[in-house]
């Protein structure tokens, strides 16, 4: 069974939509939405933000779901200069930030070549690396680039191709760009919205900025999604 992956309700809220969900299941901090889009049966997985979290997720519902394929979607900071905000990057590699020597993994050959068959636009191929915390400015972004040479960073993806490997399991990563690389991503607190909230009031153009980026993001992830589900579930 297919199961499609995201960290943040967010990155799946539109594709969820567009599913005929037949139940949800609640494994710790983990949400997981079984049912069918296009008369494909699928899981679609909530696992939440983070190495902690995604590694605790992942293997939960590895060994309690019969999956044999992994989509991971998300938002991710575009790294290479000239990368647009809504741009969808198939990540052939990724790698890992604080830990150059380990072994970077490839998405799956197959699932890259049916990908590569997603009319939209700004799908491309590239790489990706995962970092432990949020890059958010575009000095870190470009130091980050120069070490890694990859195209893009998030903070959950090798982690899910890190134990898909390790069951031999094949998967693909896709990551849409939310900030580009000349873009400043504040780092607030999830949890303290009245400082978000103060934080934007005073910066409201880069506050309305950000939020087109997500937007954007937001409707690539969808469209890919139901698109690599229709044609690999």
């Amino acid at each position: 069974m297919l199961a499609v992956l995201g960290a943040l309700e967010e990155e799946i809220v539109g594709f969820r939509r567009l599913m005929v969900v037949a139940g949800i299941d609640f494994l710790g901090d983990c949400r997981i939405y079984r049912g069918s889009y296009c008369g494909h049966e699928f899981l679609l997985v909530n696992h939440g933000v983070g190495k902690r979290r995604t590694l605790s997720a992942v293997r939960t519902l590895l060994d309690r779901y019969p999956v044999t394929a992994i989509v991971s979607i998300g938002y991710a900071g575009g790294l290479l200069p000239g990368c647009h905000t809504g741009d969808l990057y198939l990540c052939s590699r990724i790698s890992c930030a604080e830990d150059p020597v380990a072994v970077p993994h490839y998405s799956d050959s197959r699932l890259l070549s049916l990908a590569d068959g997603c009319k939209m636009p700004g799908v491309c191929r590239g790489t990706g690396v995962t970092a432990s915390r949020l890059v958010s400015s575009p000095a870190d972004k470009q130091i980050l680039r120069e070490a890694s040479k990859a195209d893009i960073v998030d903070m959950e993806s090798y982690w899910i191709a890190r134990l898909a490997a390790e069951n031999g399991i094949p998967f693909i990563i896709a990551r849409a760009v939310s900030d580009a690389a000349g873009d400043t991503f504040p780092e607030l607190p999830s949890y303290r919205w009245h400082q978000a909230i103060r934080y934007f009031i005073w910066h409201p153009l880069q506050g309305w900025h950000l939020y087109r980026g997500m937007r954007r993001a937001r409707h690539s992830l969808t469209r890919f999604a139901a698109y690599i589900v229709a044609v690999a579930g």
